[in-house]
C-alpha cells in the first residue's frame, strides 16, 4: 500500500525524480521511488540530510540551480519522514499538500 501510495505522487508531480520514505532513527530509506537508480551513498546522505535538516522541524527545503528538495516530517509519526526531488520548477503549490497527504497516508497505513 505504501509503495503505490509513494507511486502515485511521483506521476502526479510533474519534475519529480525522486520520492523516499524515510525512517530517521534509523535512517534508512523504507520505500522509494526513483527515475534512476539511486547508489546506496546517495540514499544513505538523503537520510543523514532529512535528518540534519528537520531537526526541530517538520518541514526543509534546499534549491539549487537544477533540483530541489523538500523534505516533510510527519504529524503522527515523527520518525517518518518524505524526501521529494524534484525539478528546479516543479510547482511548489501542488507538491507540498499532495507530499503531506503521501505522507500521513502511508504513516498511517491507509
Amino acid at each position: 500500500m505504501g509503495q503505490q501510495t509513494l507511486d502515485e505522487l511521483c506521476e502526479k508531480i510533474a519534475g519529480c525524480e525522486t520520492l523516499a520514505f524515510i525512517d530517521v532513527s534509523t535512517r534508512m530509506v523504507l520505500l522509494k521511488n526513483a527515475a534512476s537508480p539511486e547508489s546506496q551513498d546517495f540514499l544513505n546522505a538523503m537520510c543523514r540530510e532529512a535528518s540534519f535538516l528537520l531537526e526541530g522541524g517538520a518541514t526543509a527545503m534546499v534549491t539549487t540551480k537544477d533540483r530541489l528538495k523538500l523534505f516533510l516530517r510527519s504529524e503522527i509519526e515523527p520518525t517518518d519522514v518524505l524526501c521529494c526531488i524534484c525539478a528546479v520548477d516543479t510547482e511548489i503549490k501542488e507538491l507540498i499538500p499532495a507530499a503531506k497527504d503521501c505522507l500521513s497516508a502511508i504513516s498511517t497505513g491507509d
